[in-house]
């Protein structure tokens, strides 16, 4: 576990919450489920704000999807703070390839920039990082 995550943690454990994001994280963790509608009515946070914590907390295990609410004509995601280290781990690497995997697929849009065994590699490496989700 990284040394942010783990401050983190005791920040939102012991209640010195320092940014947003130990704020969003404190209050999925006082939820079993929580929207990001709701998020943003009980933090106040500006949406682009929220996502970018969002995003973080994603990228580090610590939060996942688990289902997803329409209120009007909107769909908001809805999250739930993840406890077992395995799964935050499983998480970390998969949301790691799935970048990864977005990366190259961006990269193929340079292909008349790239040499032509580069952009081979490219394709090479997209194929063998797909995987069906689980």
């Amino acid at each position: 576990m990284k040394a942010k995550v783990k401050t983190w943690l005791l920040n939102v454990a012991n209640g010195t919450i320092r940014n947003h994001t130990e704020k969003t994280l404190e209050c999925i963790c006082g939820y079993e489920r929580i929207s990001t509608l709701e998020l943003r009515n009980y933090l106040g946070t500006a949406h682009q704000t929220l996502t970018s914590c969002l995003t973080v907390l994603n990228d580090e295990g610590l939060i996942k999807v688990v289902g997803q609410i329409k209120v009007d004509n909107s769909y908001y995601s809805v999250y739930s703070f993840v406890s077992d280290l395995e799964e935050r781990d499983y998480i970390v690497t998969r949301r790691r390839i799935e970048k990864y995997i977005q990366w190259l697929k961006k990269a193929e849009s340079y292909k008349d920039l790239m040499k032509l065994e580069t952009y081979r590699d490219i394709r090479g490496e997209c194929v063998q990082f797909t995987f069906p989700n689980v």
